[in-house]
């Protein structure tokens, strides 16, 4: 019975979320993308957005320290630099699968209206490495959107646990294992909020675009 009201709850934010994407999508709004010191990224950075759907405002208001709803992994090649993440555009999130972006659609002004770069302490470089490695993988093996946000099902994800478990694939477990407990409606149990990893002792600021 939790199951089915769980998911009644969540599908209803998800297909809400997609709803108001693809009205988002058409509508007139603010080209361009958001600017970042490109040239500070690096390879394993955790780069957070604030979003502007339904579903990062149930974010924001269930995780009132962060200021971001949604968070990717930095992959930065010779010519070109991705984030690497997961979200859900389709009703219920049946369909999404980990993806890799462009930087520059990533930080497109229809999905985001601020970031920050948050980046792991320097003798963790390799774990940083390894853990966007992992992340690929999870890109190859096209690992669905985790509709249930269960941390407990590895074999789906959601934005901030496919960070977290990249990294802790890696060697390096970023919450420590502490988890965000939430009593919303038909949807109670342990998440990872933005601010949980923000809040890592094992990363810090290292740029954020001005609000």
């Amino acid at each position: 019975m939790h199951f089915w009201r769980r998911r009644i709850w969540i599908g209803v934010l998800l297909i809400a979320t997609a709803m108001l994407t693809k009205s988002t999508a058409e509508s007139a709004k603010p080209s361009g993308w958001l600017s970042l010191d490109v040239d500070r990224l690096e390879t394993g950075d955790l780069i957070f957005r604030r979003g502007q759907g339904i579903g990062s405002w149930v974010v924001l208001d269930s995780d009132p320290q962060s200021a971001y709803s949604h968070v990717g992994l930095v992959l930065r090649q010779t010519k070109n630099i991705w984030v690497i993440h997961t979200v859900p555009t389709s009703a219920f999130g049946e369909n999404d699968v980990a993806r890799m972006d462009s930087l520059k659609t990533y930080l497109s002004r229809k999905d985001a209206t601020q970031a920050a770069v948050y980046r792991v302490q320097e003798k963790y470089g390799l774990v940083a490495k390894k853990a966007v490695q992992i992340a690929q993988g999870f890109v190859k093996d096209e690992v669905p959107f985790d509709t249930q946000f269960e941390v407990s099902t590895p074999d789906k994800l959601y934005c901030t646990e496919l960070v977290w478990r990249a990294y802790l694939y890696a060697g390096l477990n970023l919450t420590d294992g502490k988890l965000d407990p939430l009593d919303l409606p038909f949807a109670d149990g342990q998440y990872i909020l933005p601010s949980r990893l923000m809040q890592s002792p094992y990363i810090k600021l290292i740029a954020k675009t001005q609000s």
